[in-house]
């Protein structure tokens, strides 16, 4: 080890340099060469010395002084139902040796540290989960890191902080030598943001704000109070924190809104955008919605809903009285881009028309691209009394590609379950709108089959046995992408669905029920059963599976690509103890940001539950030559599922059923549906694998390659049955990173 005084001395030999520079006009060549050598020798000697010294003396100096490290917090994921928190640190190209990272989480009053020893290499990133022991994880505010160093000596050096993540807002303050700021302005107790304390309360107790409150209070909960995130009033106890908003989402007014993960001007349709400057997905002024033929079809700055007001109404033309006779002769007399106004009246459909170019009856048929617009719910009422078969309903609409339909301000009414469903529809369409009307009773107020897209808002449904049926287009749903973030959906948005003491005395449904390769988006509704007492209670959703088999027994009935369901209220009395699904009974959902009210908890309650059917029942109708699984891959089964961030009484709760196990003996619901494989109980994250489906582009692992590659669509080889379905344990999650499609849809913005 260099001692520090001898570098003082090594450095006076450069005095011979002087020597020379004063007398070398005096001195023979070799003795120059020969000094001139023994100088580079000893300079030689003096700049190893010196940079031996920094080395060893100055490693502390250079590690708290020079280096350039810096490290964010990215992908952070706060899971209530467990109290853990994900995330991952990504190191930038700096210098520095990091030999450790201290954790630092704070909520409002307090912080709890955790260290973690690692290394980290420039551009690394690594992914933690911690268990938080001290803190609410629904409660935090902050997470800081800050890095471990190590000096000279062997000591640990702490640094500044590197990265600061505002667990509310989503967001991340980074920078090498970040500093941390305590403040306590305003506070009297309470944490000072920094992992400090501002004080302690001597008598009472310590509220959000910082200050010192006494006596009880009488605190509210979160999701009752109607808040879902954020600091919110908090009756006689100040203010209460209702969480925080996952990875993607800012918390505005109580409630989680994703931020923007596109470019909006950039003339580009990204996932979460409507529109962007020219590019309109195709729609012009009479196909993006009913009620225009002609002009300029533009998008609005935020990329988020087209703009009609340069867009030409179509002719209008009144209806004599709301008869289903007058209604038809309107309609008939109407070309695409009409309006067809039906005054106010109650009148009562009850004969139809049968049509053998859709295997329909009903008493009103739509077979071209209108706007059928009533008084107003309460004001044109329409009782159905079409008899209930199969095909009967009272209003049909049957729709071509790039005809939008619309149907406004109509109240039906149906009185004892014995009638036909109220709205048909049936044929493709892309932009089908049903706003503003209200469906008391009935086998099903609206009910879909084939491939539609478009929106249903705004509508109350009272009693119904299904609130709305989506049935789609069967295998052909499945050869389309299956992504999150776009319009191609059928959105059940921003409803009122009732169950009450008033309903029937048979049972009810779901509210949203789809099946046969239905893409639903269930979100921002309002369910109450809260005076339906009985112990059936049917659920918001539900899914249908794949009533066929292994093959070649495939069934016509096919379930869902995809189904997400969202940011809805559930008030119950009770029920089976789930909560926003029934048994969903195969494909992909992502639940998520839904809030659950009961009345009356008993015991362990779930968020949904999952299953397949084939895993528990053998022969039947659909298949009668279909063997029982007792292992996956089932066709059409569970996969790509995530739930977070629900709550149950204000507390987080996302937990699932497997109802038919090998465990109780029913079913193989827990060996075909994993955990971590299957379904997941976060939001889609950067690591963790996903499940795919082969194409006849790519048929290496699959269990019949010879038939798939002979096709999609024939033989064997159908996207989503099990000889297509693979798993991958590397990589990110399905639909990472999540995009939701923008809210409100578009076209409820459009008047």
């Amino acid at each position: 080890m260099q001692k520090k005084g001898q570098k003082k001395k090594r450095l006076n030999r450069l005095k011979p340099t002087i020597f020379l520079k004063k007398n070398r006009k005096g001195l023979s060549t070799i003795v120059i060469t020969l000094i001139i050598i023994l100088i580079s020798l000893v300079a030689v000697g003096i700049i190893w010395v010196v940079v031996r010294n920094v080395i060893q003396s100055g490693t502390e100096g250079i590690a708290l002084g020079q280096f350039t490290l810096g490290a964010d917090i990215i992908n952070v994921n706060v899971d209530n139902s467990s109290n853990n928190v994900s995330l991952s640190v990504k190191r930038s190209s700096g210098e520095g040796e990091i030999t450790g990272i201290k954790f630092i989480f704070s909520d409002d009053t307090d912080s709890e540290i955790i260290t973690e020893k690692i290394s980290m290499g420039k551009l690394e990133e690594k992914r933690f989960t911690f268990h938080l022991a001290k803190l609410t994880v629904s409660k935090l505010i902050s997470i800081s890191i800050v890095p471990v160093l190590a000096s000279s000596s062997g000591k640990e050096t702490l640094g500044s902080v590197l990265s600061k993540y505002n667990v509310q807002e989503g967001t991340t303050t980074s920078g090498s030598g970040a500093s941390c700021v305590a403040n306590c302005t305003g506070k009297v107790c309470g944490n000072d943001g920094c992992g400090g304390s501002c004080g302690t309360c001597t008598t009472g107790t310590c509220n959000s704000t910082g200050s010192c409150v006494a006596g009880s209070c009488n605190p509210g909960v979160c999701g009752v109070a109607g808040a879902m995130c954020g600091v919110v009033a908090n009756g006689t106890c100040g203010t209460m924190n209702c969480g925080n908003c996952s990875g993607g989402y800012n918390c505005v007014g109580g409630s989680c809104v994703q931020q923007l993960g596109y470019t909006c001007g950039n003339n580009i349709l990204e996932q979460g955008e409507v529109c962007d400057g020219t590019s309109m997905s195709g729609y012009t002024c009479s196909s993006v919605a009913a009620g225009f033929v002609s002009g300029t079809l533009s998008c609005s700055s935020d990329c988020r809903r087209y703009i009609t007001t340069s867009c030409v109404a179509g002719n209008t033309i009144n209806a004599l009285n709301c008869s289903q006779t007058d209604v038809q002769n309107a309609i008939n007399s109407a070309i695409d881009g009409s309006t067809v106004n039906v005054p106010a009246g109650n009148c009562i459909w009850n004969v139809v028309n049968c049509y053998p170019d859709s295997n329909e009856c009903s008493a009103v048929r739509i077979n071209k691209s209108i706007f059928l617009k009533g008084a107003g719910i309460g004001k044109t009422n329409i009782t159905n009394r079409i008899p209930s078969t199969w095909n009967n309903l009272a209003l049909f609409i049957k729709s071509q590609l790039g005809k939008p339909i619309r149907i406004n301000g109509f109240t039906f009414i149906e009185e004892d379950y014995t009638h036909s469903t109220f709205v048909g529809f049936g044929g493709t369409s892309k932009n089908l709108r049903i706003d503003n009307c209200k469906f008391e009773r009935g086998i099903s107020g609206v009910s879909f089959s084939g491939y539609v897209e478009g929106v249903i808002d705004h509508c109350t449904f009272i009693n119904p046995n299904i609130g709305i049926r989506i049935n789609g287009d069967n295998n052909a749903a499945w050869t389309r992408s299956i992504v999150t973030g776009t319009g191609n959906a059928f959105f059940v948005e921003d409803n009122n669905f009732t169950l009450d003491a008033n309903f029937g005395t048979g049972s009810s449904n779901e509210m949203v029920y789809p099946q046969d390769g239905a893409r639903p988006v269930v979100r921002y509704n309002n369910y109450n059963a809260t005076t339906y007492t009985r112990d059936d209670t049917p659920m918001l959703c539900s899914t249908h599976g794949n009533w066929g088999g292994t093959p070649p027994y495939y069934s016509d009935y096919r379930g869902q690509p995809i189904y997400e369901i969202y940011n809805n209220k559930v008030s119950i009395n009770r029920s089976y103890n789930l909560m926003i699904g029934g048994n969903f009974r195969g494909s992909s959902q992502l639940a998520y940001n839904n809030v659950i009210i009961k009345l009356n908890p008993s015991g362990s309650e779930y968020i949904s539950g999952l299953t397949e059917e084939e895993g528990w029942t053998s022969g039947g109708l659909w298949c009668p030559a279909c063997p029982q699984l007792t292992a996956g891959p089932a066709n059409d089964q569970v996969v790509n599922t995530f739930f977070w961030n629900n709550t149950i009484n204000g507390v987080q709760n996302n937990n699932v059923r497997l109802p038919f196990t090998s465990t109780n003996g029913y079913g193989y619901d827990n060996i075909i549906i994993q955990q971590n494989r299957d379904y997941y109980l976060h939001e889609p994250q950067s690591s963790g694998g996903k499940a795919y489906y082969v194409t006849n582009q790519n048929c290496t692992g699959i269990k019949t390659p010879a038939a798939c590659c002979t096709g999609l669509g024939t033989g064997n080889c159908v996207i989503g049955h099990n000889d297509t379905l693979l798993y991958t344990a590397s990589g990110a999650n399905a639909y990472y990173p999540y995009v939701s499609y923008p809210y409100p849809h578009p076209l409820t913005l459009i008047s």
